[in-house]
């Protein structure tokens, strides 16, 4: 299969080069060199431009030919038009060979004579051979001449079959059953818009699905996933070969297909019981062959009151034990062998007491999402937000592999899972990113979203590689950290070799059980609605979304099989701009989850996903395969762009005719295509000026903590008083359901603001349970008054301002259940042998923090510790004396 490209070259003090790159007439792809040339460079001789390359990108005609025009500043002038070998990538195409071998060349002029290099990298003037392989044109003519030179480019591609595997052994696999094997299917350079063919010449035995992918208008088949069925018909060694073969003749593949046939073995039913009840979430395995073990365990459950989830055993806990059972499995390959019809019980248990240290990390499989300090030689990387290259800061004291100095917030980084393997977003607790400009000088911390990939960099070291510019991070000369291309630049201390120091907790448990005495969490109902959302970092894992033409009020909707084009959803909106939940339930409401390479399934429930097709239909079917996965983007408007990661060509677009389909994203913006917007569901998260910017919140839904916010437990209360908060989750972090929390923002008020709402994202997925210990609760009774879980008596709090004080006081007399009056607010409970009013609020930085008690007697005059009585408003910082006891304000 021959195609040709064209250049064309023009030379009038900036000397221009146009190559189009082509794999078939129906790729409209070229690029564009750029440099300039004086007539002092030439000096009548010949002249490589080698080394004065810049890319660009430009449109190329379709019919692959360009005039090459020629303005003459000397007698000759020596033009490079490229590699022999070229490849198929907007931008780039030195000295590559993906593409195919340019076979011959054809050279005409206007005016003027030519000389052609061909084949090797040759000096121009003698001859000589100097490796390498292009094509050069040497031009001579008068000065000031005009030439019109046109040169052709006849290539034969390369095209390629590719396979993930040569080759499948299914093992022994029950002659009654069947068993599966996936693996991708990728090609470029083909024919365009023609087939592959999948054939098995055993189809008694094995079977592949699909039996034919369809090559795009490009000549790519984009890591198409096939499967393979082996289902044995006899007790005997099978074996078959799969070809897939190209319908123009291309090129084709095997792959080898073995297994081996046993007689059907007994079968038993696994059962899965949480506290009593049936468990089914994550589609657990329940039928099982003898000797074999589960594959897949079920969706781990959530907490229960304080009891957290600890594994699976066999048989049910009779009360309480203090110790652990003797089977206790959280994957499938630790799960016992099924040898009879089986129940697995899941174990819960109390947390009697934790530790944690910053341990160093010295694999990759260790990088987990977490918080870390990140260090390089003796400097640290400070978390400080700034929008300057941030300070090399000495690591505070390191005993062997463990810190034993001062961890504080401002050098403290938490690493979250972008879901492609080894790669974070690395941000401060305020929410902002560690990102990389593409200059040496280039490391900041600030609201710009960037991604981190590390590596090993000799053993126990490791590099970190942001994924905008392909920046490295280190510290420079013992002064700042910057930005290299290189992992291991001479000017970085340490050749940028990484520590990484990963906050670590152990907990100690008690009170094993399978059944948990529980009562309902009654009117816990926080509010939600659907915001519009304009840009990517707003995108949440697991959040939830509708897809909505504004200016015409219609929303997506989306059926069992497709999306109803014709019947679009009407939206009612609100006078802020906001969609309620109730208006919005005739839409369809979409879960976007990440894929590894941070695109976006769109999920409608049910195991179901909205997909693309090569025409104008949007299909809804099962399996996450490549026609269910879109990127999201967002123009400059904040209109939001989806589209299809198969069919690069098609998107989800809505027409003024009244439908939402699958059309050509050329389209969009275009009159009768008008942009579309993006609204995520939200909670309400409303904090008041006059507490002090903290508040109380409680969701009976998993939620993103929003920016700017912080949420904090209380940890403790000593019988002298004192109890303290632990900061826990941070913006960004994912926080699950009916966790009670302190929340405070890190905003300044303007002067007429008296409250201020956030609005953290709603997600569509189970969030592992909060297992510290929290003081804070959030159960209530039905007519909404407080209602503990503990077992115990226990005094009853809220969040309240008193004597111009914020801090937790009894809600009603002698710290009785009190009445709440808002859905999504928590209280404070502390056992009745603490005899405490109240306790005032002083949150300060730092992962522990103080809230000093009001003693019992609140009338009593205060003084300080020189008996100077005092005002008892807005008492500075210090220990000060009431009612015959001490207390602090910190």
């Amino acid at each position: 299969m021959k195609k040709t490209i064209s250049q064309r070259f023009f030379l009038s003090l900036c000397l221009m080069i146009v190559g189009c790159l082509w794999g078939s007439a129906a790729w409209a792809e070229s690029i564009t060199y750029s440099f300039s040339i004086t007539p002092a460079d030439f000096n009548g001789n010949s002249y490589d431009v080698n080394n004065k390359v810049h890319t660009t990108t430009a449109v190329c005609t379709t019919n692959r030919s360009k005039t090459m025009e020629v303005t003459w500043y000397s007698n000759q002038v020596m033009l490079k038009s490229g590699a022999m070998q070229w490849q198929a990538k907007k931008g780039y195409i030195y000295n590559k060979t993906d593409l195919g071998t340019i076979k011959s060349v054809t050279v005409t002029s206007s005016e003027g004579t030519f000389t052609t290099y061909y084949g090797t990298k040759q000096n121009p003037t003698s001859g000589t051979t100097v490796g390498g392989g292009f094509f050069k044109v040497k031009v001579g003519g008068a000065t000031g001449k005009t030439s019109k030179v046109t040169v052709t480019f006849v290539v034969e591609e390369n095209p390629e079959l590719t396979t993930s595997t040569n080759s499948i052994n299914f093992g022994s696999v029950e002659t009654k059953g069947n068993a599966k094997n996936i693996f991708t299917i990728s090609g470029t350079n083909l024919t365009p818009n023609s087939t592959v063919s999948l054939t098995i010449d055993d189809n008694t035995n094995f079977s592949v699905t699909p039996s034919e992918i369809n090559v795009d208008a490009h000549g790519k088949i984009a890591a198409k996933n096939v499967t393979v069925t082996y289902a044995p018909t006899a007790v005997v060694d099978h074996s078959a070969t799969l070809t897939i073969s190209t319908s123009s003749g291309d090129l084709s593949r095997e792959v080898s297909l073995s297994g081996t046939g046993i007689a059907p073995l007994t079968h038993y039913t696994v059962s899965w019981m949480v506290n009593g009840e049936t468990y089914t979430e994550g589609t657990p395995s329940t039928d099982v062959a003898e000797g074999k073990k589960v594959e897949t365990l079920p969706t781990n459950p959530a907490a229960i009151g304080s009891n957290v989830f600890m594994g699976w055993t066999t048989s049910a806990i009779s009360g309480t034990s203090d110790d652990e059972p003797p089977v206790l499995f959280t994957t499938a390959e630790g799960a016992p062998a099924v040898t009879g019809n089986t129940t697995y019980y899941a174990v819960f248990a109390k947390l009697l007491s934790s530790t944690s240290s910053w341990n160093r990390v010295k694999t990759l499989a260790e990088i987990t999402n977490g918080s870390y300090v990140i260090k390089n030689g003796v400097y640290v990387l400070p978390s400080t937000a700034t929008s300057s290259a941030p300070k090399a800061t000495a690591a505070p004291t390191i005993t062997g592999d463990v810190i034993t100095g001062n961890v504080v917030e401002s050098i403290t980084w938490y690493f979250t899972s972008t879901g492609k393997a080894n790669q974070f977003y690395v941000k401060n607790s305020g929410g902002d990113y560690l990102y990389a400009k593409n200059d040496n000088n280039g490391i900041r911390v600030s609201s710009t979203s960037d991604k981190w990939t590390f590596s090993n960099n000799t053993a126990g070291y490791f590099s970190m590689q942001e994924a905008n510019n392909s920046r490295y991070c280190g510290v420079y000369n013992s002064q700042d950290w910057r930005s290299y291309e290189s992992a291991t630049h001479t000017n970085y201390a340490n050749r940028g070799k990484l520590e990484l120091y990963k906050l670590v907790s152990e907990g100690t448990y008690t009170d094993y059980a399978t059944t948990i005495a529980t009562q309902p969490a009654a009117n816990i109902h926080a509010t939600t609605y659907y915001k519009k959302i304009t840009s990517s970092v707003e995108l949440a894992d697991g959040g939830q979304y509708v897809i909505v033409y504004t200016e015409g009020e219609k929303g997506l909707l989306a059926g069992a099989n497709n999306v109803h084009d014709a019947t679009p959803a009407t939206v009612v909106f609100e006078g802020n701009g906001t969609i309620t939940t109730a208006n919005a339930a005739a839409m369809t409401e979409i879960t976007f989850e990440h894929n590894a390479d941070a695109n976006y399934y769109l999920s409608i429930g049910n195991s179901k996903y909205i997909k693309a097709t090569n025409s104008l239909d949007l299909n809804v079917g099962t399996g996450k395969n490549n026609d269910a996965l879109w990127t999201i983007g967002f123009d400059g408007n904040g209109n939001v762009e989806i589209t299809s990661v198969f069919y690069d060509n098609r998107g989800i677009l809505y027409s003024t005719a009244g439908s939402f389909k699958n059309y050509d994203v050329g389209n969009r913006g275009q009159a009768s295509y008008p942009a579309i917007q993006l609204y995520q569901k939200v909670g309400e998260m409303p904090i008041a000026k006059a507490t002090g910017y903290v508040s109380t919140y409680v969701a009976d839904f998993a939620y993103v903590m929003p920016k700017h916010i912080t949420g904090h437990t209380v940890t403790s209360a000593a019988q002298q008083g004192v109890i303290s908060t632990t900061k826990v989750f941070r913006a960004g972090d994912e926080v699950p359901a009916l966790t009670p929390l302190l929340i405070k923002s890190d905003e300044d008020y303007d002067a007429e603001e008296n409250s201020r709402n956030y609005n953290p994202a709603v997600l569509n997925k189970t969030v592992d349970a909060y297992t510290g210990e929290n003081m804070l609760e959030y159960r209530r009774t039905a007519e909404n008054y407080t209602n503990t879980m503990k077992n115990e008596s226990v005094y009853y709090y809220k969040l309240a301002i008193k004597n111009d004080k914020v801090g937790f006081y009894w809600g009603a007399a002698d710290g009785a259940a009190f009445k709440m009056t808002k859905p999504s607010t928590a209280y404070l409970t502390v056992p009745q042998s603490i005899s405490v009013q109240g306790f005032v609020l002083n949150l300060e930085e730092g992962e522990t923090t103080g809230i000093a008690t009001v003693v019992t007697n609140e009338d009593a005059p205060i003084y300080n510790l020189q008996g100077i009585r005092m005002n008892g408003k807005n008492l500075p910082k210090g220990i000060y004396i009431q009612g015959g006891k001490k207390f602090m304000v910190k």
